[in-house]
């Protein structure tokens, strides 16, 4: 097994002001780098900026265990101010914080999954924790207005307020690479915010492909090369390639569903003190405090735990495989899963309000109707605070949970996953907006391929046969993070990339059709939507064929 310097960092803060010599707070270490030292075997050269605060008068060192985030003790309370210290590494998978000092106050030690304040951990070098935030930040993300309605998509609106009848909707339209268009039914706009659930699978391949376009990560690798202490209970963990993961080809279990969420405990108390209740998360739960040997030894993790068929070997949809993949990328990058891709894809696309913090989310912001829907092996939840019963309404947020990000855990607008498309369709064409083609294509054609997926001429390799109702429902066959069904409009035949999603309250459906530059994006607040092909063939029959209406 390759040896790995891939270490969570503190955290990075995106153009935090310069310190200013008035202020009277230790601040926080805006970046810091991790390398092998020069002067030591085995030993790791850490350096890192000034604090962002006039405040700072000396820095500590942290460390602590992958996996156990809030478990860092000090190497060092007093670095001085070099701003760089040669270290010997402990024994497994670690990581490293910075923190400023003044002379009573350690300062902010980064932030969690959520971009909270990340608390001390067992062992602290001053009395007192000042965790006074520099700021406001530069803002890190920037997008063109939202492009607003046109004729076209005034008819597709219309179809789908008569056929489909949600309550509320938005729809964005990416027509020859460019977001031309977006609409809202129900009171929506193009900037109003849903929850997208499952099409969020589709948003983590695209930062998974991102890292394999930089040699981070390695489609044909087995997950232990990222996650060595990770094993199921049929012992196949060697066998699962990330590229299963990608692909629900793992063998993993269906859905976390309900058990996604069934450890409930204080992370930062005792570690006896654990209660379970597969009807209620632990909204406390993140990638690095599930996947470890501790967490999969202890019920349910343990009982669901399992491969259901040899890797590589069968087609089954595996949320829990979609969190060890995005644990897998944490990993890999040496980031947190909503920081890796806020700063890989959202930021880069310009997905400007898009968030995996549901709680940010207070203006324009749908709400959910409908009934509780099915997922995986139980209903779903009522989660929010004070919400009792199973009906509706549901609040956009009622089962966030950072240990769920990658397989569903995205809050959007139609214009935010607009732009995702465009990106996408711009980047197969070389423009670099997210990664290079070669890489993007791989979203497509895991096995590679030649030209533009769906276009006359080209070819593509390696997506997976999907079986059973699935096939029906979405398409044939699978690649990283979306079906492909085909449509056939007068004798034209057209691809379409799509994944959707359902949770209570919610739908989401997300299309591409490369070869055409076309792209469609409904969301709802309805828990309907993750198969309304019929939305994406109108789409084609109105800015592909000029067609005036889809009825």
């Amino acid at each position: 097994m390759r040896q790995r310097w891939h270490l969570a960092l503190s955290t990075l803060v995106l153009g935090c002001p310069l310190a200013a010599a008035g202020d009277s707070f230790p601040g926080e270490v805006p970046t810091l780098w991790i390398e092998k030292s020069e002067a030591a075997a085995g030993a790791l050269s850490i350096s890192w900026l000034p604090s962002c605060s006039g405040g700072a008068r000396d820095y500590a060192l942290f460390e602590g265990h992958l996996g156990d985030w809030y478990g860092h003790v000090p190497l060092s309370c007093s670095m001085g101010t070099d701003l760089i210290e040669d270290v010997t590494p402990g024994a497994g998978s670690r990581y490293y914080l910075v923190v400023p000092t003044d002379l009573e106050s350690d300062g902010l030690h980064g932030t969690d999954g959520f971009g909270r304040a990340r608390p001390r951990g067992g062992a602290t070098c001053r009395p007192e924790l000042d965790d006074t935030a520099c700021g406001p930040d530069t803002p890190s993300c920037t997008t063109p207005a939202d492009p607003g309605e046109d004729e076209k998509i005034g008819i597709l609106r219309d179809y789908v307020a008569v056929v489909r009848a949600p309550p509320m909707a938005s729809l964005a339209v990416v027509h020859e690479g460019s977001l031309v268009a977006t609409s809202g039914l129900g009171g929506a706009d193009g900037e109003t915010m849903f929850w997208t659930a499952s099409t969020s699978k589709l948003v983590t391949a695209v930062g998974a492909v991102s890292l394999m376009g930089e040699g981070l990560l390695d489609p044909d690798a087995s997950v232990l090369v990222y996650v060595p202490e990770y094993s199921e209970r049929n012992r196949r963990e060697a066998q699962v390639l990330v590229r299963h993961l990608l692909q629900n080809r793992s063998g993993l279990p269906q859905d976390g569903g309900c058990a996604n969420f069934a450890c409930r405990r204080s992370f930062s108390g005792d570690a006896t003190t654990v209660q379970y209740d597969l009807m209620v998360p632990d909204r406390g739960a993140t990638l690095g405090n599930v996947f470890t040997p501790t967490m999969l030894a202890r019920p349910p993790y343990s009982i669901f735990n399992e491969t259901s068929f040899v890797p590589g070997t069968d087609y089954q949809y595996a949320g829990w495989g979609w969190m060890l993949v995005g644990r897998a990328m944490e990993l890999a990058a040496g980031e947190t899963f909503d920081v890796l891709l806020q700063e890989r894809v959202l930021d880069r696309a310009g997905l400007c309000r898009a968030t995996y913090d549901g709680s940010t989310v207070d203006a324009n912001v749908a709400l959910g109707t409908g009934t509780n829907a099915i997922d995986g092996y139980c209903l779903e939840p009522m989660l929010a605070p004070g919400h009792q019963g199973e009906g509706a309404p549901y609040h956009h947020d009622e089962l966030d949970c950072a240990a769920r990000m990658p397989q569903g855990g995205l809050h959007a607008s139609a214009h935010d996953m607009g732009r995702l498309a465009e990106a996408i369709l711009q980047d197969l064409d070389g423009a670099g907006v997210i990664t290079d083609p070669a890489a993007m294509r791989l979203l497509f054609c895991p096995g590679g391929g030649s030209g533009v997926p769906g276009a006359p001429g080209s070819t593509c390799f390696g997506r997976a046969a999907v079986t059973g109702d699935q096939a029906i429902r979405f398409g044939a066959d699978y690649g990283f993070g979306n079906f492909r069904r085909t449509y056939d409009y007068r004798g034209t035949t057209h691809d379409i990339y799509n994944h959707g999603g359902g949770r209570a309250g919610f739908g989401s459906y997300f299309a591409i059709i490369p070869e055409a530059g076309l792209g469609v994006v409904v969301l709802t607040n309805d828990g309907r939507g993750a198969d309304w092909h019929d939305v994406a063939e109108c789409a084609i029959r109105i800015y592909l064929h000029d067609a005036t209406s889809c009825f």
